[in-house]
């Protein structure tokens, strides 16, 4: 069994993998867009943890990769469940953090699961379902609301003319210390103003 691999990056592909040269071999890596967006350039020494998957049908061997134990941890909760394959799981790991996603299973937040990651309602209710009780989050968290407000602040931005992604990526820059959805779309908007001078 490979539980990690570490070794020198030659070449990252354009369907989120990377290729990892160790002890004389190079490993392609299957990555979540998430580790991909945070891989360190070619010529870099990394430390990729896995999961090997062999795919009875095809014959053919996989390695999933993460930069972070607690996205491979979810992962591997996500397999847990009835239709969820590998890349389906690592699908869904594209779209948020970890902790993100595990605020949106413990809040059972399904209008975020469906209109942020895609996801149908059916498979949405069914994550959360099997996932709300499984996933560890700090306690306080349940009872935080910086998900939901930034969900609305996101539809907000969205119909102020803002792209989805452009909304999103905007927020994401947000200090944490600012709260409240109108101090937080204001704050996007005021940084907004201040780039296009």
């Amino acid at each position: 069994m490979i539980s990690y691999i570490e070794g020198e990056i030659l070449k990252k592909t354009d369907k989120f993998a990377v290729v990892v040269s160790a002890s004389g071999l190079g490993f392609k890596i299957l990555l979540s867009l998430q580790s991909l967006q945070t891989m360190p350039t070619i010529g870099t020494r990394v430390k990729v943890w896995c999961w090997p998957h062999l795919k009875e049908r095809e014959g053919e061997f996989e390695l999933y990769g993460f930069l972070d134990p607690s996205e491979q941890d979810l992962f591997e909760l996500l397999l847990s469940i009835s239709g969820i394959g590998p890349k389906k799981a690592l699908s869904i790991l594209s779209k948020e953090s970890p902790a993100t996603l595990k605020k949106a299973f413990a809040h059972g937040d399904v209008s975020y699961l469906t209109k942020v990651l895609g996801l149908s309602s059916k498979i949405a209710q069914k994550l959360i379902a099997e996932l709300r009780d499984k996933v560890k989050i700090d306690k306080d968290l349940r009872g935080d609301t910086s998900l939901m407000e930034d969900r609305t602040a996101l539809d907000v931005l969205v119909g102020l003319g803002l792209s989805r992604q452009d909304a999103k990526d905007s927020l994401d820059k947000v200090s944490s210390s600012i709260q409240g959805v109108e101090k937080r779309v204001k704050e996007v908007l005021r940084q907004i103003q201040k780039d296009n001078k």
